[in-house]
C-alpha cells in the first residue's frame, strides 16, 4: 500500500515529508535558520512524482533566502518530480550584527537605521478612553481583545513603516502581555494587570508577514500609577513622578524582562527602556543587567535607553528630542551622518501631535505641516538616522486619522 503525504512544519530547516502515493513532496514551512524543503520518500508504487515545495522562508533570524526544495522522487515506475523553487528571505531580524564604530554593541541596522518607525504609545491612560477614571482587570482585557490586528499591521505597512515601538506599558501598572512574572511581584492575581491575550506576539506574527519590525518598549520601573504594585517589588519613594529603584529591585524587574524577552526572542528586534536617570536611582549596572537579559534572547537586538548620561549603556542616542515650534524642524538641526561624535548610533524620536500618544485624544490634529515632516523624513533616511515618530492609536489598534493621512500623503 503507498505511503501517505507528508506535510511537515519545519523546526530548524524543514522536516523531511513522508512519501505519498504518487511521490508526493512533504510540504513544510521554515523555522528558524531557512534550509531547504526537502521533497518526500517514495511512495510504495507511485505514478509521476509531484513537484517538491519550495525552501522555507529564512528564520526569524534567518540568512537571506531559504533553499531551494529538492525534487520530489516517484515511486517504483514513477517520474522524478521537477525541483521545489528557493524559499523567501527571512522576515524576522536578518542580515548580521552590526558593530558600533566606538563601543562594542549590537546594531542590526537592517529596517532600522534610515528607515521609518512608527513609535506606537499603547497604554490603559490613553486620555481619549473614559478619562482616568482607571480600569478593572475585565475592561483592560476587553480593551486589549478589541485591537483589531490585521487592520493595524495593514495601516502600518501602508505608511511605508519598516518598524514599529510598541508600549508594552508605562505608568498605570497594566501590560498588553501575559506575565506571570510581574503579576507575582505585584502581589496581584495572575491576568488581572497583564493581559491574558499576548497582543505582542499577534502583533509581531502580523507585521513579519509584511516584512516590518517590532521593538519594545519598557519604563525602567514600576508604573506611578499602580501604587500597590510598586510597594510589592519594594519602592516605597518617588521623585518627580516616578519610583525610585535600588539594587535590590533590579533582579525582579530583570526576571520580569526576561519572560517577555525569551518568549519573543529574535520576534522582537530590540528594546527601548525610558526613565534612564541618577534621580530615580537608575544605574549602569541596571541597564546593563537589562541589556545583557535582552542580547541573550536575541544576539541582535538593539537596545537603547532613553534619558541623561545614557551614552555608555545605550546602543543608540537618547532618543526623545524637541522639535522647533518656528521652523517644524528638529531643534538640533537635520540629521547628516548616522553616527554622532561618540560613536553612537543617531536616533530622533517625538510625537506628531501636540503630546505623546497615550496622552491626548484619538484624532488630535498634526503639528507639522506635510512639506516640513517630509522635509525631516527625507533627511533621516539620507543619513542613516533611527526616528521613531510617535503616532496616537487607539485601544482597538486604529492609527489617528490626521497621522495616518498625513504620512500616507507624504509616503515617497
Amino acid at each position: 500500500m503507498a505511503g501517505a503525504a507528508g506535510s511537515a512544519s519545519g523546526g530548524k530547516g524543514g522536516s523531511l515529508g513522508l512519501g505519498g502515493a504518487s511521490g508526493a513532496a512533504g510540504a513544510q514551512s521554515g523555522g528558524k535558520g531557512g534550509a531547504s524543503g526537502p521533497g518526500g520518500l517514495n511512495g510504495a508504487a507511485g505514478t509521476v512524482g509531484v513537484a517538491g515545495t519550495s525552501g522555507g522562508a529564512g528564520g526569524e533570524r534567518g540568512g537571506a533566502s531559504g533553499g531551494a526544495g529538492k525534487a520530489g522522487t516517484g515511486g517504483t515506475g514513477g517520474v522524478v518530480g521537477a525541483a521545489g523553487g528557493s524559499g523567501a528571505g527571512g522576515a524576522g531580524v536578518t542580515g548580521a550584527c552590526y558593530m558600533n564604530q566606538t563601543h562594542s554593541h549590537n546594531l542590526n541596522n537592517d529596517n532600522w537605521a534610515g528607515s521609518l518607525t512608527l513609535f506606537i504609545s499603547y497604554s490603559a491612560d490613553t486620555r481619549s478612553q473614559t478619562v482616568d477614571k482607571g480600569y478593572t482587570p475585565t475592561q483592560w482585557n476587553a480593551a486589549v481583545n478589541s485591537f483589531d490586528v490585521p487592520s493595524f499591521a495593514t495601516q502600518v505597512a501602508n505608511t511605508g513603516a519598516k518598524n514599529i515601538i510598541l508600549m508594552l506599558g508605562q505608568n498605570t501598572g497594566y501590560y498588553c502581555s501575559p506575565n506571570s512574572v510581574y503579576e507575582m511581584y505585584a502581589g496581584v492575581a495572575q491576568s488581572t494587570r497583564c493581559s491574558t491575550r499576548d497582543l505582542p506576539m499577534e502583533i509581531a506574527d502580523a507585521l513579519i508577514a509584511k516584512g516590518i519590525g517590532m521593538y519594545l518598549y519598557l519604563p525602567e520601573d514600576v508604573g506611578w500609577g499602580d501604587t500597590k504594585a510598586a510597594n510589592a517589588f519594594g519602592l516605597t519613594s518617588l521623585a518627580v513622578d516616578n519610583w525610585v529603584v535600588d539594587a535590590n529591585f533590579t533582579p525582579k524587574w530583570n526576571a520580569v524582562i526576561k519572560t517577555w524577552a525569551d518568549r519573543y526572542g529574535s520576534k522582537v528586534r530590540g528594546w527601548f527602556f525610558d526613565g534612564y536617570e541618577a534621580r530615580w536611582g537608575v544605574s549602569a549596572a541596571m541597564a546593563n543587567t537589562y541589556s545583557g537579559t535582552c542580547k541573550t534572547a536575541n544576539p541582535c537586538a538593539v537596545v537603547t535607553f532613553n534619558g541623561t548620561s545614557s551614552d555608555s549603556v545605550s546602543d543608540t542616542q537618547r532618543g526623545e528630542t524637541k522639535i522647533d515650534a518656528s521652523t517644524g524642524l528638529p531643534a538640533k538641526g537635520l540629521p547628516t551622518s548616522r553616527w554622532d561624535p561618540k560613536g553612537l548610533q543617531v536616533m530622533w524620536d517625538f510625537p506628531l501631535q501636540a503630546a505623546w500618544g497615550q496622552e491626548i485624544a484619538d484624532n488630535s490634529p498634526a503639528i507639522y505641516t506635510n512639506s516640513n515632516l517630509k522635509t525631516f523624513i527625507a533627511a533621516g533616511v539620507k543619513a542613516q538616522a533611527v526616528f521613531a515618530l510617535d503616532c496616537r492609536t487607539s485601544l482597538a489598534g486604529a492609527l489617528s486619522i490626521p497621522i495616518y493621512n498625513q504620512l500616507l500623503a507624504i509616503k515617497p
